[in-house]
């Protein structure tokens, strides 16, 4: 049965109501920064950028080591924050045994 036909008739009988409207899951805003020559750096639980002044305390979830490349600070829809950082390990390369 067609979806449309059951909502109008089962849950909206009256014309003046109307189908009901979600919300977009779309809207996410980011913003990525580039580090040259140490601007980008997690220091003590703190995060910082070059567009801000205040460092940014975070929950950092996983230890990483090596230089920091780039961080990409994500807002969700529903106000959340998210921090993604990228960042390069000079470790050896590893060899394949045969």
């Amino acid at each position: 049965m067609n979806i449309h036909r059951v909502i109008s008739r089962e849950l909206f009988r009256d014309n003046s109501i109307g189908f009901p409207k979600f919300k977009k899951k779309k809207g996410y805003q980011s913003y990525t920064t580039n580090n040259q020559n140490g601007t980008v750096d997690i220091i003590d639980g703190y995060l910082k950028i070059p567009k801000l002044k205040t460092k940014i305390k975070i929950k950092q979830h996983r230890q990483f080591e090596g230089i920091i490349k780039s961080v990409t600070i994500s807002k969700t829809p529903t106000e959340k924050y998210y921090a993604s950082i990228i960042s390069r390990n000079r470790d050896k390369a590893v060899t394949r045994s045969r």
